[in-house]
């Protein structure tokens, strides 16, 4: 192939990728990655490569990104920029489940990016590919190992270490860890209201029921919060006084069984409430167990419904006419976001069970 159909064909699959026809754009940038290895431009070959990856992604096929990533990692050499492909690779590798390749590419990006603004993130990503594969021991060590981190990343840092700590059963220690990491967040934003639910549930486990309450109400009650945080808030505060936690548990599996076998990023918001709710019951290996999986819950497709399901659990369980009231202001949350059909009847079911 010539250099000049080559470069056509790469303006053609970054055209494509403009419009979001990720395939097309694939199909097109596959073609040019060809000729352009014919040519040995690298400078192409690296915007090549670049557009491969992300149209890759959007297609769903994260096995062609991450072959395009390993190709852009022959093209890096041995310097920063290798690292930060190599951080891509980890980033990619632990979204798939496939956490032991995670953690060794993010080591391997820490030898290439230190002093770089980078090297907090392939800290972060090594210590929670680690956790993923129930190395916690490990990921504490590594995570408590840089000192010189501040602000949001050391908050990020301080975060998974409590993380770490709450599936070891060590809870009291994991309290200053997160509160520390709570004041390094910038206030209003989305780590810290995560921190925040973290740090309610090492109290409730520590025995401090009324701190965590109070924390959970409070996050619950913050409208500028991403509304699943609030809604898992505001159930855990109503699931508290009866421990609800089975009959939370048992509405979440039965939802999980009927998703069927979908990828398990995709039901990511079961597996995360279930890990909740067996951490809330001190089920500690349960809860390391529902950890281990892969996906990220707020992008998950189940989200409200899941979160629904979980309301039914709790409100199964009798709560007393103050928790009734937080259960319902957790569905009104719910109804203005659910968009399926099937997820508004069960609130509706959800609802009139309250009275």
């Amino acid at each position: 192939m010539k250099k000049e159909d080559a470069e056509r064909l790469l303006e053609e699959g970054l055209a494509r990728l403009e419009r979001e026809d990720c395939p097309g754009a694939v199909e097109a940038l596959a073609r040019a990655l060809a000729g352009l290895k014919e040519a040995g431009d690298p400078a192409l070959l690296a915007i090549c490569l670049e557009g491969l990856k992300r149209g890759a992604l959007a297609a769903g096929s994260p096995d062609r990104a991450l072959q395009a990533l390993r190709e852009m990692l022959a093209l890096a050499g041995t310097g920063p920029e290798a690292g930060r492909v190599r951080l891509q690779r980890a980033a990619l590798l632990l979204e798939l489940g496939r956490f032991g390749e995670a953690a060794r590419e993010a080591e391997a990006a820490l030898g290439r990016l230190a002093g770089e603004k980078e090297e907090y993130r392939a800290l972060f990503l090594r210590g929670l590919a680690l956790l993923k594969e129930g190395r916690e021991e490990e990921a504490l060590a590594a995570l408590g190992s840089q000192p010189g981190a501040a602000g949001a990343e050391q908050g990020r840092l301080f975060a998974l270490q409590g993380v770490a700590l709450c599936l070891l059963g060590r809870h009291r220690e994991a309290v200053p860890v997160l509160e520390s990491a709570r004041a390094l967040f910038p206030p209003g934003g989305v780590e810290g209201d995560q921190a925040d639910l973290s740090l309610a549930l090492a109290l409730l486990v520590s025995g401090r029921e009324e701190e965590a309450l109070a924390g959970l109400r409070r996050l619950g009650g913050r409208e500028e919060a991403p509304f699943h945080l609030r809604v898992e808030a505001l159930l855990l505060a109503a699931a508290i006084p009866t421990g609800a936690w089975a009959k939370a548990r048992a509405e979440l599996a039965a939802g999980l069984a009927a998703a069927g076998a979908l990828p398990e990023s995709d039901l990511a918001a079961f597996f995360n409430l279930l890990q909740v709710c067996a951490e809330a019951a001190g089920e500690r290996e349960a809860a390391r167990r529902w950890f281990r999986r892969p996906g990220d819950p707020a992008r998950s497709p189940f989200l409200v419904r899941a979160l629904a399901l979980m309301a039914r659990g709790v409100a199964a369980a009798g709560p007393a006419a103050g928790e009734r009231a937080v259960l319902a202001g957790a569905c009104a949350i719910l109804r203005r976001e659910a968009r399926d059909p099937r997820d508004r009847y069960l609130l509706q079911g959800v609802e009139e069970g309250l009275g």
